[in-house]
């Protein structure tokens, strides 16, 4: 059926803007799609324009669009397109069609993926179909916002305000403002280099900080994660595993443990190896965390789809922030360092593992943990630095701190800083 409200919305450029970001032309009948197509042609033809003139339109769709079309079926498109030039649809009238623009994808996109679900092509049904959903719904939401009206004193305020969770280390505190729900990061290091433990020590130090209820969700997709339970105790308690065992065997372990990091629950510890999306976001609805660790988080299956491993990735990262959003919850990326970045104090921000900049535009800041791992007197040295920081303070140091890894508490631990030139925060 010719959607003769939706072609008449396209009448402004800025209406056609908004108009052809949301549709799929797809869901589109076959008069609707071509005459949609003439659009786009004609404004991309005509950049000045700043809505349709039907006087230039018509002979130009005729020549451009449908040139090979008999005489009887170019005059059906140009009565059609003298029709668009009527009745302009007012804006809650162009509102309501955006909104139906939106059901008709959401209804193509979910017939598509159960058709594939049920053909043995798709296996991620619920993931799939909780992403579109979420698209939809963003999608509904942007349209429906108001214009931004609120107090810029307010908002400048809010850049110099310290609230939020706070790292156990004063070199990342001194570096960026308290961490808060919806912040996106990712920390990165070369395997067997001390990523888990850098984790159990910042995150113990956090989980008191988390509101009651909103515990430490650690998503764990790399090894055992039993393994995690000691060094969560050893880092929290600040303890050898030789004094730990002492400590258990003393009946004591457990209190000290719960004390020190806010009562039991609060870091909890979860294997997810082999899951998708859809399986991670349910963990993450029934847990309500304040605090999400996906590790490894390029291993979480989901996207399968994307031509490329990086862009897969890219698309995997942004769900992760979205998630961050959606659920009011920090959330923290681990990844690898590549091999370009391997025997580096302050490997740079390219040097993501499968990944030049697709993982990287979706956090809000990326720590890299350095190593010298080829250099054995070196093996409780790790440099940190922030590549990239959009939480910086607005007087602050650039990030480039060597700091101690004391392996056998797993702890980080500041070597102080050295005075050196403060920067405007990015």
């Amino acid at each position: 059926m010719l959607d003769i409200q939706l072609l008449r919305t396209c009448r402004t450029r800025t209406d056609y803007n908004r108009i052809e970001g949301a549709v799929n032309v797809d869901t589109l009948d076959k008069k609707t799609k071509v005459l949609f197509k003439g659009v786009g042609r004609y404004y991309d033809k005509h950049p000045n324009h700043g809505q349709i003139d039907f006087n230039l339109f018509i002979p130009f769709f005729l020549r451009n669009v449908v040139p090979d079309m008999d005489k009887e079926e170019q005059k059906t498109y140009k009565n059609v397109i003298k029709t668009m030039g009527k009745n302009y649809p007012n804006q809650e009238d162009r509102a309501a069609i955006l909104e139906s623009v939106l059901e008709n994808n959401l209804m193509h996109e979910t017939r598509m993926i159960t058709e594939r679900y049920a053909d043995g092509e798709e296996t991620d049904l619920i993931g799939k179909l909780s992403t579109v959903l979420d698209s939809y719904k963003t999608d509904v939401g942007i349209s429906a916002l108001p214009e931004v009206s609120e107090n810029i004193d307010e908002l400048i305020d809010d850049m110099g305000n310290d609230s939020g969770v706070q790292w156990r280390l004063d070199s990342l505190s001194s570096a960026m403002r308290g961490l808060r729900g919806g912040d996106f990061g990712i920390i990165a290091a070369r395997p067997d280099q001390g990523k888990t433990s850098f984790l159990c020590s910042e995150l113990t130090y956090m989980a008191k900080q988390l509101p009651e209820g909103r515990p430490i969700l650690w998503l764990n997709n790399e090894g055992p994660g039993y393994a995690i339970r000691p060094r969560l105790m050893q880092a929290a308690l600040n303890i050898t595993m030789t004094e730990l065992i002492a400590m258990k065997e003393e009946g004591t372990l457990y209190d000290a443990y719960f004390e020190a990091v806010g009562g039991e629950g609060r870091i909890r510890v979860m294997d997810i190896h082999g899951a998708n999306i859809g399986q991670v976001e349910g963990i993450i609805q029934h847990t309500t965390p304040g605090l999400i660790v996906y590790d490894m988080i390029d291993n979480i299956s989901g996207f399968g789809d994307a031509q490329r491993m990086d862009l897969r990735l890219e698309r995997l990262y942004q769900w992760a922030r979205e998630k961050a959003v959606k659920y009011d919850a920090i959330a923290l990326a681990t990844s690898q360092i590549s091999e370009e970045g391997s025997n580096m104090q302050f490997p740079g921000l390219s040097n993501l593992k499968d990944s030049k900049t697709g993982k990287q535009g979706a956090c809000e800041f990326q720590l890299m943990i350095g190593s010298m791992e080829r250099e054995p007197l070196l093996a409780s040295k790790r440099w940190l630095s922030l590549p990239k920081n959009k939480l910086r303070r607005v007087k602050s140091q650039r990030l480039q701190e060597e700091v101690t890894f004391d392996r056998d508490r797993a702890r980080y631990i500041d070597m102080g800083y050295v005075d050196g030139e403060e920067v405007e925060a990015e």
